[in-house]
């Protein structure tokens, strides 16, 4: 008995799973996506399902499964490798989900006499249902996994401060021109890294000041605003919880907040992408 496959439904749906699973890890892990970036590994993961189409056995089987690492590489650049296979992992579940969900609706429009064949529409079902129950648990389980605190420090023109930090993949401030991770830090805690003038200058946003402000948008469930932030010269990062237990990046941007109260006793708030 020949089973027969169509080859642009197969690629679709593989192209629309891949894409699916990608969106879901983001969601989870807080991974900056670029659109092009999801497309292309969306594409480059639909391209790879066709391997054992074309190389049946186990070699194809094999390679197509060892094509999640490009695509993943596509979908997220450069990482920190313990990150990536964490990243690796998240999509891996996410697609077993996703694919449970489309074999269970195979076997269901069986036992109902429809073809063995699942169509877009019941697809899309599929990849809304498997977005939102899994990517809302699966976010909240990774918050109360990975929130925890850290100590960390903070350099800048030859000025230290050292401070702990509260990790929280909530977090999703991005600096809009280099798209780099925002570090929220209370005003009343940069005291050592800025003079009382200084601060006042972050506050009115007053780049007249000579201080190379960053203006980085805010979005809230009360509204939107802007905060001013700096690009530090060095963040020191210090978790416990790992191995490598220390870690230095200059690619980060901090934002002063000068609202009241902290963030669970904590000067500042850290983007779990960081870690």
């Amino acid at each position: 008995m020949h089973r027969v496959i169509y080859l642009d439904s197969y690629l679709l749906l593989n192209v629309l799973m891949d894409g699916a699973a990608i969106l879901i890890t983001s969601r989870i892990l807080s991974c900056r996506l670029r659109l092009w970036r999801f497309f292309l590994a969306a594409l480059l993961g639909g391209a790879a399902s066709l391997i054992p189409v074309f190389l049946p056995g186990a070699v194809g089987t094999g390679l197509a499964a060892l094509c999640f690492i490009p695509m993943d590489l596509a979908a997220f650049g450069k990482t920190p490798l313990r990150r990536f296979w964490v990243i690796c992992l998240f999509q891996i579940l996410s697609s077993l989900v996703l694919g449970g969900l489309v074999e269970a609706l195979y076997y269901y429009a069986a036992r109902a006499g429809a073809p063995r064949r699942v169509t877009p529409g019941i697809f899309l079902f599929c990849l809304f249902l498997g977005l939102g129950v899994f990517s809302l648990w699966g976010k909240s389980t990774r918050r109360r996994l990975e929130s925890c605190v850290i100590s960390l420090s903070i350099h800048r023109d030859g000025r230290r401060a050292d401070l702990y930090g509260l990790v929280d993949s909530g977090c999703l401030l991005r600096e809009p021109v280099s798209g780099d991770p925002v570090i929220l830090l209370k005003a009343d805690a940069a005291g050592e890294l800025f003079s009382p003038g200084e601060l006042a200058a972050f506050q009115a946003g007053d780049a007249a000041a000579g201080l190379p402000l960053l203006a980085i948008p805010v979005k809230t469930a009360s509204g939107g605003g802007v905060l001013f932030g700096f690009r530090p010269s060095l963040v020191g990062l210090h978790h416990r919880a790992f191995k490598k237990a220390y870690r230095e990046t200059d690619r980060a941007v901090v934002a002063l907040d000068f609202s009241d109260g902290a963030f669970a006793g904590c000067s500042c708030l850290i983007p779990l992408s960081m870690i």
